[in-house]
């Protein structure tokens, strides 16, 4: 199965670009919203034209693939996202915690 996602991830990766979207808010503009996976993937297809259950199958994949890096205590460089670096790890039994942080660039612009 996971062979047949990695094949579609594949082939999809190859789709041209997305439309951009504007900057997200910033914290001084309100309460924080949790984004949930769902929510990324509507965001997604909206972006895109490709059919929800391709990007689903991509974002499982790369959620999949990025948590399995972050377990394993590497630090992750994707733009346009940033740096993410595992800063400290605890096994608490049921759940692994992993304090992490993100550097990403400004995305202010001097007027």
């Amino acid at each position: 199965m996971a062979g047949q996602k990695l094949a579609k991830a594949k082939r999809i990766a190859r789709i041209p670009a997305v439309k951009s979207s504007p900057p997200a808010q910033s914290e001084s503009d309100g309460p924080r919203k949790l984004l949930k996976r769902n929510d990324l993937l509507a965001a997604m297809a909206e972006r895109s034209d490709l059919p929800r259950s391709d990007l689903r199958a991509v974002l499982e994949l790369a959620l999949d693939e990025i948590g399995r890096a972050l377990s394993q205590g590497h630090d992750l460089a994707v733009p346009p996202l940033g740096r993410l670096k595992v800063t400290k790890t605890r096994d608490t039994g049921p759940a692994e915690i992993l304090n992490l942080r993100l550097r990403r660039k400004s995305t202010e612009t001097e007027e």
